[in-house]
C-alpha cells in the first residue's frame, strides 16, 4: 500500500499515546544537549565547522581521485576494495565474502558460522542482517543499543543512540535479567565474549576513510570494535562513498566536532586508525599477515544514489554531512515523537528524512531505503514533510537543501509555508507541539550559528568528464 498522510498521521498519533516511548525520549534527550554544550566550551564551534564544511566540499569535488587513492594505498598494505553500486550488489559482495570465511573457518557441520558486527548505519541502508541471515549466518550485533534493538526486533532509533526510544526495562526483559544499568551491561558483556571469540566475520562501518594512506576511522566508546575488527580472522568495513576524506588534517577536523557534536566528548574512549589486516616482520624482517587480528581486511565502498546526489546542485551539501545526531537532538519534532516516525531503514531527523526521500536516491536500482520503506511501518515512505523549520539544529529554514526534498517528491513548486503539521488533525498538532515544547523547554539553549571478488577499479568514460566516479557493475563476473 503507497504510504500516505494518513499513514505519518497514525505513526504520529500512536508515538504520542505511547507513554513507554515519551519516557525512553524524556529520560535520553533531556542531558544529551547539556553535554554538548559543555564538549564546544573550549572550542569554537562556529569556526571549527566552518572549517569542516569547507574541507567536506573540497572532498567531494576530488572523490574519483580520493577513491582510487584510498583504493591503490590499501592494496599496497594487503587490503582490498569492492565497490557496490547500489544495495544488491553490496550485499552479494559481503555475502560472498562472508560464505568463504565461513568455509574456510567452520568449526564443525551444522554449526551456523558467527559474523559479528559494530554499529553501521550503511549495513541498515543496505538492509544486511536479514540478508546474511537467509544464508544461514548467526549475525551478532555487538553494540549495546543495537543488540537492544536486535533482541526486541525493532530498528534503531537515533544515528549515534540506536536504543533511545527502548527504557531500561525493554532491555531487561529481552535479556532476561535485573532492570537495572548495570545487570543489563554485565549480562551483554557475558552473553557476547563467546560470540567475538566464534566469529569468522567482523564487520564494521566507518566514520572516516583516509585516502592519503588507505585507513579506515573508527570512533567509538564501549570497546566492542577493537574486538569485532581484531579477533575474527576476516574483518569487512561497510562505508557510503562520502565517507572519504583526502587526508589526516581532514580527518582530525572531522573528528574534533563530531565526538562534542555527537556525545558532548573531546575525544571518545576508543579511535581505531585501521590500515590493512594484521602483519608483523618480528621474525627475521619477514613480513607476515594475520599475526593477532585478522588475516584479511574488505573495504565495500556503497554509492547507492550518492554520486547522483553530488552531481545535483540542490542535494550535493547533503553529503557534507558527519552524521553525528546533533540534528536529531536539537529538533522538537524528533524529541516529541522519536526516529521512527519519519520513516526509512537508517533512523534520521524530519529535515534529514527530506534529502533522504527524494527522488535522486529513492528511485535507485535495488535500493530500498532510496525507494522510501519506513523503519516501522515495511514498506511504507516516511514524511519529508515533519520539519517545523524552527532552525533549532542551526540550519536555515531559508535554504533550499532544508525543504527541496519535499518539493521534488511532489514534483511540484516550492512548498513555501505549508509544512508537516497538514497531515494531523489541529487537536494533534497543538498535542505534539505541547510534548516538544516540554522537551525543548527542559533543555539548555543550543549554540548559535546561521567468490570472493578482485577488488574493482574505477573508470572513466571518455563521454563522461574526470570527475564522475563510475562503480562498476558486478553482477557475477569478478572485476
Amino acid at each position: 500500500m503507497p504510504e500516505s498522510r494518513l499513514h505519518f498521521s497514525g505513526r504520529v498519533r500512536r508515538a504520542l499515546n505511547d507513554e513507554n516511548l515519551q519516557r525512553a525520549l524524556t529520560s535520553a534527550m533531556t542531558g544529551i544537549r547539556g553535554r554538548r554544550d559543555a564538549g564546544f566550551a573550549d572550542f569554537d564551534f562556529t569556526k571549527g565547522r566552518e572549517d569542516l564544511k569547507q574541507r567536506r566540499r573540497a572532498n567531494l569535488d576530488r572523490l574519483p581521485e580520493l577513491a582510487r587513492q584510498f583504493a591503490e594505498r590499501l592494496e599496497a598494505v594487503g587490503g582490498q576494495v569492492h565497490f557496490a553500486a547500489n544495495a544488491a550488489e553490496a550485499r552479494d559482495i559481503i555475502g560472498q565474502l562472508c560464505w568463504n570465511a565461513a568455509a574456510e573457518h567452520a568449526r564443525g557441520a551444522g554449526v551456523r558460522p558467527v559474523v559479528t558486527k559494530v554499529k553501521s548505519m550503511a549495513s541498515e541502508e543496505i538492509e544486511l542482517n536479514p540478508y546474511l541471515e537467509s544464508l544461514g549466518m548467526e549475525v551478532v550485533e555487538t553494540d549495546l543499543g543495537e543488540r537492544m534493538v536486535q533482541l526486541t526486533g525493532t530498528r534503531p532509533s537515533h544515528i549515534i543512540a540506536p536504543a533511545i526510544h527502548l527504557t531500561k526495562e525493554d532491555a531487561a526483559r529481552v535479556f532476561g535479567t535485573e532492570p537495572t544499568v548495570e545487570a543489563i551491561q554485565h549480562h551483554a558483556r557475558i552473553s557476547l565474549r563467546q560470540k567475538f571469540i566464534e566469529a569468522v566475520v567482523g564487520i564494521s562501518g566507518a566514520n572516516m576513510a583516509i585516502a592519503e594512506t588507505g585507513t579506515v576511522v573508527l570512533v567509538t566508546n564501549e570497546g566492542n570494535a577493537d574486538l569485532t575488527v581484531t579477533l575474527p580472522p576476516v574483518h569487512i568495513a561497510l562505508f557510503g562513498m562520502d565517507k572519504l576524506v583526502g587526508s589526516y588534517e581532514d580527518a582530525i577536523a572531522q573528528l574534533r566536532m563530531l565526538t562534542r557534536s555527537g556525545t558532548g566528548q573531546r575525544i571518545t574512549s576508543y579511535v581505531n586508525w585501521i590500515t590493512g589486516p594484521s602483519r608483523s616482520a618480528d621474525i627475521e624482517q619477514s613480513l607476515t599477515i594475520g599475526v593477532h587480528g585478522p588475516g584479511e581486511m574488505h573495504c565495500v565502498i556503497l554509492d547507492n544514489g550518492r554520486e547522483r546526489m553530488r552531481d545535483d546542485p540542490l542535494f550535493r551539501d547533503a553529503l557534507t554531512c558527519i552524521r553525528c545526531g546533533a540534528c536529531s537532538n536539537a529538533c522538537p519534532s524528533f524529541m516529541a515523537v522519536g526516529g521512527h516516525q519519519f520513516g526509512f531503514p537508517r533512523p534520521t531527523c524530519p529535515t534529514r528524512s527530506a534529502l533522504s526521500a527524494t527522488p535522486v536516491r529513492r528511485h535507485a536500482p535495488s535500493t530500498s531505503r532510496f525507494r522510501g520503506r519506513s523503519s516501522s511501518t515495511g514498506d511504507k515512505a516516511g514524511s519529508p514533510c515533519a520539519s517545523g523549520r524552527c532552525s533549532a539544529c542551526g540550519k536555515d529554514p531559508r535554504s533550499p537543501t532544508a525543504f527541496c526534498g519535499r518539493a521534488r517528491r511532489s514534483r511540484g513548486p516550492w512548498p513555501g509555508r505549508r509544512s508537516w503539521p497538514a497531515a494531523l488533525t489541529a487537536t494533534e498538532h497543538r498535542n505534539l507541539a505541547a510534548v516538544a515544547n516540554r522537551s525543548r523547554s527542559s533543555l539548555p539553549a543550543w549554540p548559535t550559528a546561521p567468490s570472493p571478488r578482485r577488488p574493482s577499479r574505477l573508470s572513466e568514460s571518455p563521454s563522461q568528464p574526470a570527475s564522475t566516479l563510475v562503480f562498476p557493475r558486478v553482477s557475477g563476473a569478478a572485476v
